[in-house]
């Protein structure tokens, strides 16, 4: 029932259900990382457990997406084997810094807000 069912299986807040995730959640070498990297104090949001379906040929995420606009910090630990062909975590380059998506947004690649980036092709 708790479960988030798309090209994923996703579980948010499994922290408060799974004991050793409860631990992960609170883990201050993971926080001390963060908060070096980001150059201020952070607090964990959620935490999530997810697996891929290899059969579904989906992604973790769903596709290419941006989560926020703001500093974020992100360890993930799949539960699954994680390969090309099923969705392994990508990033983009200095994609978070506002000159680029900037850029982006006034070539009309881009909409202002938008999120989510659909690809045509592989």
């Amino acid at each position: 029932q708790y479960v988030h069912d798309s090209d994923d299986k996703r579980i948010f807040g499994v922290e408060n259900i799974i004991p050793l995730a409860s631990e992960l959640s609170k883990n201050r070498k993971f926080l001390d990382l963060g908060e070096s990297l980001l150059g201020k104090p952070i607090f964990n949001l959620f935490t999530l457990a997810g697996y891929l379906d290899d059969s579904k040929k989906g992604s973790s995420g769903g596709g290419w997406h941006r989560d926020c606009f703001y500093g974020q910090f992100k360890i993930m630990l799949y539960l699954t084997n994680v390969e090309k062909k099923n969705g392994p975590f990508q990033i983009i380059p200095k994609s978070n810094q506002f000159s680029n998506i900037l850029k982006l947004i006034i070539s009309g690649i881009l909409d202002v807000n938008q999120y989510r980036i659909i690809c045509t092709s592989n």
